[in-house]
């Protein structure tokens, strides 16, 4: 007889040659596996936008309050605002009365400091008998110049001197022209009275002899670049026609 064969030996783990599970509880266990999977994820998912809205109306609320401050102090500054109406009322109205104060002042010329200005101009033993003045409101736009070369004027003056001497007629015109806002002089008449003569002149001004009060001027009393400067006028002409 043949030897008998030698037996297999046992292998433990090795792959099962046979399964004895039905193919219904594979799918079933399956089916629990994929399910639980599922509901993890549903959970995660769950959790995940719970936590989102957590965080969504804690910024919502901070918001809200941080809102509801800023009205409480908006409506605060209004009414601390409404306290100091009265001020603002005051501020515009002086604004508009210091306005108004340099509009109606920008054609002044103070007469009483010119016609002194015009005595010390007199040479001596000339003396003033009438000083009458022709000049724009303050309303009024300066006039146009009608002659060629003549230059602009905003006011005339007609005066009468008395001067005991013809040659100090001649004199006289040459000083006027240190006047301020001189823009010519002419002698229209010379009458014999006695032993005096009485010369009748018309003396124009020009814009140089604003006096401008309420105007801002510098340190060295100049007005502001935005004005005309005195000291850039043409000089007129020794004698003009009236």
């Amino acid at each position: 007889m043949k030897a008998a064969s030698k037996s297999a030996g046992i292998v433990i783990g090795g792959e099962p040659r046979i399964d004895f599970l039905p193919p219904e509880v594979k799918a079933r266990n399956g089916a629990r596996r994929t399910r639980r999977s599922l509901i993890a994820v549903v959970l995660v998912v769950v959790v995940g936008c719970a936590a989102g809205y957590g965080f969504a109306t804690t910024l919502a609320i901070q918001s809200e309050v941080k809102l509801a401050e800023e009205q409480a102090e908006t409506q605060r500054l209004l009414a601390e605002q409404a306290k100091y109406s009265a001020v603002g009322t005051v501020s515009s109205a002086t604004a508009a009365v210091e306005n108004a104060r340099i509009v109606g002042s920008a054609t002044e010329i103070v007469w009483a400091d010119y016609l002194a200005e015009l005595k010390a101009a007199l040479p001596s033993g000339a003396t003033i008998e009438s000083f009458v003045v022709d000049s724009q409101a303050a309303v009024e736009a300066a006039p146009e110049v009608a002659v060629p070369l003549q230059s602009s004027r905003v006011a005339t003056v007609t005066f009468a001197v008395r001067v005991p001497t013809l040659p100090v007629v001649d004199s006289l015109l040459v000083n006027l022209r240190e006047l301020s806002g001189f823009a010519g002089a002419v002698v229209t008449s010379i009458t014999l009275e006695d032993d005096s003569y009485l010369a009748s002149g018309v003396l124009h001004v020009n814009a140089d002899a604003f006096e401008k009060r309420f105007f801002d001027r510098n340190e060295a009393g100049e007005p502001p670049a935005d004005e005309p400067d005195s000291s850039s006028a043409e000089a007129p002409a020794d004698d003009e026609e009236e």
